[in-house]
């Protein structure tokens, strides 16, 4: 069965001096590779969100 994830990006996704760690990136490329659905969720605009994260599902 598929789950529905939501991510909070600061202090989660990225940590606080705002690096994005590989590991994270790789997690979440392992869970949509297995059919779930991930989604950042966060107070910030879309154009305060880094590059970096909308490059892991190329959005």
């Amino acid at each position: 069965m598929s789950k529905i994830i939501f991510i909070d990006v600061d202090g989660t996704l990225v940590d606080y001096d705002n690096v994005l760690p590989t590991s994270a990136v790789d997690v979440i490329r392992k869970a949509r590779a297995n059919g779930h659905k991930v989604y950042i969720s966060t107070g910030r605009s879309r154009a305060e969100v880094y590059q970096e994260i909308w490059d892991i599902s190329g959005a």
